[in-house]
């Protein structure tokens, strides 16, 4: 090869090494995109900042002939982490985007971010990765120097530094009104605040909590229970709420607080629901009642383990293996009540009692088309007594309308008008209740129809062959309050069967003793009428269904 060749040093390029990591060039306009932020709901709404800002980003984006390619944020959002919806849209936008971006612009660099170390390797990432600047309007630096990144870089420490104080001054501020016995956060149930003052009073729910301390306190009844006949009067409280309410020293009048460490200071600014002494002896009950057993320790061998009540004490049997002999048994904890049987055999007996509401396959076609008319009056059913409950609403309504203007215009006496208007509230709190007792119509009940018939067509063959979970959701589903076992005549008393299900094998009885004289295609002679309280099968994670 000739000298002038070799001095020709570009027939080496194929050997060049390539940066791996080199960021891939993007051509064209150079745009920018602007981020705004505020840090609070009230800035959002009353202060004018989101707009503040937007005029210092778009007189800065004029100034430098930057077109703008998107706008981000615009909205409250905390900046002490990088998890901010804005934000992270933002940052998605750009990993996307095929436009050549070269800048996000911020009023202050505090707007882009305030967590310090983090905020620094965002910004790093950015212009390495990217190419993009952050450029602050309020102080523009140029950040491909060395020298402009490492300002950026300490502004961004500054606004940490800055968040940190104000945070260490706002907890200062909260331990101190802590200490005072002022309740700051959300409120419990049963509490509310005065819209606009900051005052806390009681809600509707406050007498139902108080009720379920008496009831825990006074008669010792369980956190089950309790929830139970708080729904009765139109109060949903589930159990482990009701629980977590009975631990709750803010409703006799306490605080406690991460804050105030191991301290409990008397509360000033709200009532308590209880006495300390009501609510101590409702803690003393639930003490009494709390068991180290292990309720979620499954065994394949017991399904029927605490589902099973004695007849004669009403306790739940519990389960235990004679391992030397690996058999299994039942049995009732109680003392001198010595209940004890075989697993095997309650098991068959179990079988045998799913047997009872079995129905035969040449019953279907029949039961299913009873069903429909069933559902059919069920639904018109409830349509006519939501619509007289509506009725009775409006005339009481009307009542209290007319009451009132016979107080305003002809001089009422107010002890008569305001007996006679509680009255007329009463009726309209009990007509409440009526409502709610109503179920909703069902909308899709063909559904549930062949659902709960092909269920019915192998209860004891689908107990039997289940697993564990779902043999415990068929028992819960067929017999909602468990099961009674009786010793004396060994054998099972049901103190309530799901109504659909009992509803399907009724049918089925009556089927087969009409079957020559009502063929399953003329219904004329078929009950409409259903039994009062049908409830859906509520059974839905059984393999195959």
């Amino acid at each position: 090869m000739k000298t002038k060749q070799l001095n020709d040093l570009s027939v080496f390029d194929q050997f060049i090494i390539k940066d791996k990591k080199a960021k891939s060039v993007r051509t064209g306009v150079a745009y920018g995109i602007i981020y705004t932020r505020v840090s609070s709901k009230e800035q959002f709404e009353h202060n004018g900042s989101i707009e503040s800002q937007e005029r210092l980003c778009d007189r800065l984006a004029q100034q430098r002939s930057i077109p703008i390619l998107e706008r981000f944020g615009g909205t409250y959002e905390s900046a002490k982490s990088e998890d901010r919806k804005e934000f992270k849209r933002m940052m998605d936008f750009i990993r996307t985007s095929k436009e050549n971006i070269k800048y996000i612009i911020v009023s202050d660099n505090d707007r882009f971010s305030r967590t310090g170390a983090n905020a620094i390797s965002v910004a790093d990432k950015l212009r390495s990765k990217y190419g993009i600047q952050i450029l602050a309007a309020s102080a523009p630096v140029d950040t491909t120097t060395p020298f402009g990144a490492f300002q950026q870089n300490m502004q961004l420490l500054w606004s940490h530094m800055d968040n940190q104080f104000r945070k260490e001054k706002t907890v200062r501020g909260m331990m101190q009104k802590f200490e005072q016995g002022y309740y700051i956060g959300s409120l419990p149930k049963g509490y509310e605040r005065v819209p606009g003052t900051g005052t806390i009073v009681q809600n509707e729910f406050a007498p139902a909590i108080a009720k379920a301390f008496k009831w825990k306190a006074e008669q010792g009844l369980r956190t089950s229970e309790i929830s139970e006949k708080l729904e009765r009067l139109g109060f949903t409280i589930h159990e482990k709420r009701l629980s977590y309410i009975f631990r709750n020293v803010f409703y006799c009048g306490l605080l406690t607080n991460s804050m105030l460490g191991d301290k409990i200071v008397e509360g000033t600014n709200w009532e308590p629901l209880v006495s300390k002494e009501t609510f101590l002896q409702a803690n003393n009950v639930l003490k009494q009642n709390y068991t180290t057993y292990n309720h979620h320790k499954e065994d394949i061998n017991i399904p029927l383990r605490r589902f099973v009540a004695c007849g004669r004490c009403k306790t739940m049997w519990t389960g235990y293996v004679v391992k030397r002999k690996a058999i299994y048994y039942y049995k009732c904890n109680t003392k001198g009540c010595k209940c004890n049987m075989s697993a095997t055999k309650m098991h068959k007996q179990f079988v045998d009692e799913l047997a009872k509401y079995q129905i035969q396959d040449r019953h279907i076609e029949p039961l299913k088309k009873q069903l429909e008319l069933t559902f059919e009056y069920l639904n018109q059913s409830l349509f006519t007594q939501k619509a007289e409950l509506q009725k009775r609403r409006q005339e009481v309504q009307a009542k209290i309308y007319r009451a009132e203007e016979k107080y305003i215009e002809e001089n009422l006496d107010r002890e008569t008008y305001m007996r006679y208007k509680q009255k007329c509230e009463d009726e309209l709190t009990e007509i409440g209740k009526e409502e709610q007792l109503l179920h909703e119509p069902l909308s899709n009940s063909k559904k549930l129809i062949d659902f709960s018939l092909e269920i019915c067509r192998n209860l004891s063959e689908m107990w039997a062959s289940s697993g564990l979970t779902d043999k415990m959701k068929l028992q819960k589903m067929m017999f909602p309050d468990g099961v009674e076992y009786d010793m004396d005549f060994q054998c099972y008393r049901t103190p309530r069967i799901n109504s659909l299900i009992l509803e399907i094998a009724g049918l089925a009885r009556v089927s087969a003793e009409n079957e020559k004289r009502n063929p399953p295609d003329k219904l004329e002679n078929s009950v409409r009428v259903p039994r009062a309280g049908i409830e859906p099968a509520r059974y839905l994670s059984i393999t195959g269904f």
